[in-house]
């Protein structure tokens, strides 16, 4: 028979800035916590007294520690540069992690990460990439290959009409003007210019002029 250990429940709180993090277990010592959240709204290295200090009094009061990173971007991105940056960091911060003796790492995306996150999904569904997307999804709906006298707002999505070019018309070129970061800004640039350039140069050789 399946037998279900019963998990109980710890008492604690979550820690505002990780800069206070002795101040923080000494509170969690004098109220009896039992689980305190190293967390942080920005990156904030610790010296070594302070992780050494706040590991003892974790291990002598039998404080479970749960470390919080609190910058997250999507590792599985398409852009190579993000993903390095993003696994470069998640490693720092694991092996701070271990030096403090946390057993738990809570990794999530917040308001800055949020537009972090935004940027590089949005990233993604521009360009070379984009566009390729673009075309293998008119294809499976049975769309046009091409028309460059496509009229936006008399077609519909999901249509005959409902061609690569149209998406780009209607969503992608509008994308790069929606970026958050300074870096997702930059790349979006160049990603645009990719499309203008491409559907110009296609609109010219269906024309016959290239």
């Amino acid at each position: 028979m399946l037998k279900i250990r019963e998990i109980q429940p710890k008492i604690g709180f979550i820690g505002e800035r990780r800069e206070n993090i002795l101040e923080d277990l000494n509170f969690a010592v004098d109220n009896g916590f039992e689980y305190y959240e190293v967390a942080s709204r920005k990156i904030f290295n610790l010296k070594p007294e302070v992780i050494k200090k706040a590991k003892w009094i974790s291990e002598r009061y039998n404080i479970s520690l749960n470390f919080h990173i609190p910058y997250f971007l999507e590792i599985s991105s398409y852009i190579p540069g993000i993903s390095e940056i993003v696994l470069k960091f998640a490693k720092k911060e694991i092996v701070l992690a271990n030096k403090l003796g946390a057993k738990i790492i809570t990794i999530h995306s917040g308001y800055k990460e949020a537009k972090i996150l935004f940027d590089v999904d949005k990233l993604d569904a521009i360009g070379a990439v984009g566009i390729g997307r673009a075309f293998l999804f008119a294809g499976e709906i049975g769309a046009k290959l091409h028309d460059k006298n496509v009229d936006i707002k008399k077609t519909k999505e999901y249509t005959k009409d409902d061609s690569a070019y149209r998406e780009y018309l209607v969503k992608l070129r509008k994308i790069k003007n929606r970026m958050f970061t300074k870096e997702g800004k930059k790349i979006a640039r160049e990603k645009h210019g990719f499309m203008v350039n491409f559907f110009n140069r296609l609109n010219k050789e269906i024309d016959g002029k290239l």
